[in-house]
Parts: C-alpha cells; structure tokens; sequence
C-alpha cells in the first residue's frame, strides 16, 4: 500500500500519523518475526516522504535499543532503514549527533572477533559506518582512531569470504576522503600505516564492484591533498605505488561501468515473488507436507519454474550468496555525485601546487602504457 501512493509525497505525512505511534509500540522483542516488515515500513516513509519528519528520526535511537538489547542480528534490516533516513536528511543526521549511535553499533559488532555466521552482521557494520562518514558534514572526527582501531584488529583475523575484507577496505578509504590529514596521523602514532597499505595493496585485484574501485581512490588520492612534508614515512616510501595504482584502478571502473552498460537490462532482477517462491518451497522442504500449503508439492514448484533440485540451487537461483555484496547501481549513496576521475586530478593539481618536484618526478616514472592511461583517463575527467 505504501509504495503504490509513491508519486503522491504529501500523502505520507498523513499516513505517518496514522501508522507511525503504532509502529514505535511494537517494535520490540515480542514482535521480533516481523522486524523485518517494520523495516520496510520505516524505509518506505523515508524514501517516498518529501521530508524527513521528526517523527521519523525517532526511530533511529528506537531502532538502536532493539540493536542493543536483543536485535544484533537484524543490522543488515536496521542499515537498509537507517541508510534511507540518513541520506535523505544528511544535516538532521548531523545536528542530531546520530553519528554515536552508529559508531557504538560498528564497535559492538566488529569487537566480536572472526565467526563465519557474524560476517553478514559485520559486513552490515562496516557499511554503516561508511554511512555515518559520508553523511555527517564534518562531525565525525572523534570517532576516527576509534573506527581505524576496530578496523585494524579484525584485519588481524580470520575471513571466511571476501565481503567483509572488502567493506573493510572501505572504510579505509572512505575515512582517508573523510578527513585524510587526521587519518593519516592516527595511523601512524598507532603504528598503523604500514601493515594497512601493504594489505591494502595486495587485494586491489578482488575488489569486485565499480564502487569499491571508486571509494579505494577517493581515499588514496585524497592522500595527495595533505601537504607531502606531513606524509608519514611508509606514505612517502610508497607514494609511487599510490600514484600508479590510482590510475589502474580507475581503468579499471572504467572498463567496468561500460561492460556494466552493455549488459544492462539482460539479468532478472529478484522480486518479493520470488523469494515468496523460494520461501514456499524451503516451508514444503521442512514440512514434507506440501499439500497443505495449496501449492503443489516441492518437484512440481521446481519444475514448473526450472529451479535445480537441492538447498544450494535455491540460493543460486534467487541470487542469495552471503559472499557477495549488493549492487551498487541499486544502492544510493552521498558519494554518488563525486566523480572520482575527476577528484584524482583536482588531488595532483594540488600535490602540483605544493610540492611540484615531487609530481614532476611521480609523472616521468610512469611505463609508457600507464603514460597513456594518465592521457585517457585525463580525456574523461575533462568530457
């Protein structure tokens, strides 16, 4: 009902009156199966309403306590939820000091240690705080060695897929764009910077999205922002490593987003009826007793919609794995109106402007193929 008034905005006022008191009532642990429907509701007010009402933005500490005391599971329900307020209202978040909450929900999460069936959760966490630091104008800096410290102790263990070291990674980076001066001296008085830029380095090549390329250069480039005398020593030992990896990765979205465009529209997205589907027939699994769910038994459900027999082909077929994250092209983002092309040239112009030796040397180091992709990729920065 709430997405099918979408083009009618004025509407939702009035129905936040209406629903709102009697969803702040039930969101509690007695009503735990159906959280995720009260997420959803909450998701919808935020992105079809024409303003984030106060009455919404109390669901934000509303939505933490439950995270607190009994919903730690339910992050990945909370972020999506959190997300649609947060970007819509980027100044509410900010004066409202919210940033805590969700910098107490990172280090609750992340201080747990490696486990195979937290990794969703953590994986959740590190994308709220990207959230928190993209959106909070500034208001973020006592909580960066604290996020850089949580960061760094769960890089020490163990990964059980390659989700989570990747948010992982960008929160690095996304903090380095935050504020990269700040960062980059907490990393070293923690004795942090060098074990972060040689794992960092090391697994550019499974970085899987246009937006985990996107974010890994905000960050690095943004290194070239602080004057070069400040730079700690592992930085300025491997500026070049910095410089020429910039460039590679941009190609590399840029390759991308073309063979993303090309394909576009080829794959079927999942809808709420397949998961009903996939639902239906895991209850028909579990029950052996299908015919009491009016809809067929569990071989006909398959082979009437082509879903291979077995657990994992339901996964496969709904496109369900736990490895992989979500489409960045169905995300929304504050970053999404920064070119990230662009900002690597405005950060040399100014290493240029304050130490010209320095850019003059990075430059004539550069193999005649990354001379040419510099040519390239400065051609689109000016289209």
């Amino acid at each position: 009902v709430l997405t099918s008034i979408s083009e009618r905005p004025d509407l939702y006022l009035q129905a936040e009156q209406i629903l709102l008191p009697g969803l702040q009532e039930n969101i509690n642990c007695a009503n735990l199966e159906y959280f995720e429907d009260f997420a959803r509701i909450i998701s919808c007010f935020a992105c079809y309403s024409e303003n984030i009402s106060d009455a919404l933005w109390e669901f934000v500490p509303l939505l933490y306590q439950q995270f607190d005391s009994w919903g730690l599971d339910f992050l990945p329900n909370i972020l999506i939820s959190y997300d649609n307020i947060i970007t819509a209202d980027r100044e509410g978040f900010a004066k409202r000091n919210y940033f805590e909450l969700l910098h107490k929900m990172f280090i609750k999460v992340m201080s747990m240690g490696s486990n195979e069936l937290l990794e969703p959760v953590q994986v959740a966490a590190c994308q709220l705080i990207e959230l928190a630091l993209q959106n909070c104008l500034g208001t973020g800096d006592k909580y960066v060695e604290e996020i850089l410290k949580f960061s760094m102790q769960r890089m020490d263990q163990h990964f059980y897929g390659i989700a989570l070291p990747t948010v992982l990674f960008n929160v690095f980076g996304n903090v380095l764009f935050y504020n990269p001066a700040l960062t980059l001296s907490l990393l070293e008085k923690n004795n942090w910077t060098q074990t972060l830029f040689t794992q960092w380095f090391t697994f550019f090549e499974h970085f899987q999205r246009v937006y985990d390329r996107k974010v890994t250069v905000l960050g690095l480039a943004s290194i070239f922002l602080v004057p070069s005398a400040q730079w700690p020593a592992p930085v300025k030992a491997s500026i070049q490593n910095v410089f020429a990896s910039c460039l590679q990765i941009l190609m590399d979205a840029t390759k991308l987003r073309i063979a993303k465009e090309q394909t576009k529209g080829e794959e079927k997205p999942v809808t709420f009826a397949d998961e009903a589907l996939v639902n239906t027939i895991r209850n028909a699994i579990e029950t052996k007793d299908s015919d009491q769910l009016g809809m067929g038994n569990e071989d006909d459900l398959r082979n009437e919609f082509g879903i291979p027999a077995g657990e994992a082909a339901l996964d496969e077929w709904i496109n369900n794995d736990p490895n992989e994250l979500e489409d960045e092209d169905e995300v929304t983002t504050a970053i999404d109106s920064v070119n990230e092309v662009a900002f690597f040239f405005h950060s040399l112009t100014a290493l240029q402007q304050h130490d010209s030796s320095l850019f003059t040397q990075l430059c004539s180091s550069l193999s005649p193929d990354q001379q040419k992709t510099m040519q390239e990729l400065n051609s689109i920065a000016n289209q």
